[in-house]
Order: structure tokens, then sequence, then C-alpha cells
């Protein structure tokens, strides 16, 4: 998702393929075509991981990263 998003920004045609569960997958997917950006949504049982960035005025930058749920066999055919 990040490199087609720097690919779009170049003007570089790409299609991300994204996994989505749950609402949080529906709202990822939605925003990620709102920015113009063809995706490929794969959906999943599990639902989609948040991930948190905290940027401070001094330029420090924190991540917070969630865990995603593993996805199964027949998620991953």
């Amino acid at each position: 998702m990040n490199v087609s998003r720097a690919l779009l920004a170049g003007h570089v045609p790409s299609t991300a393929v994204v996994t989505v569960g749950g609402p949080d997958g529906d709202q990822l997917h939605g925003l990620l075509r709102a920015e113009g950006l063809a995706v490929r949504a794969v959906p999943v049982a599990g639902r989609t991981r948040s991930n948190v960035t905290i940027a401070e005025p001094g330029g420090v930058v924190t991540k917070l990263n969630e865990p995603g749920a593993a996805l199964t066999g027949a998620e991953l055919g």
C-alpha cells in the first residue's frame, strides 16, 4: 500500500493488494480509493490492524503497530 501510494505521487500506475477485514478494513479500503489508489481488496476473517504514528515537534517519531491477525490457508491461496 505504501509503495503504491508513493508510485501514485510520481504518476506511476500500480495496484495495491490489501487484506481487509471488519469495519477498519472497509474504512481503509474507502480511504485508499478516495486517494485515487487502485486497490485489490482481499477480504479476510480477521480485522484489519491499526498503526499509529506520534510525531513530536522536535522530530522524534514513535510508531505503535498492532499485530495483524494470522491469515488462513484459504486466504493465502
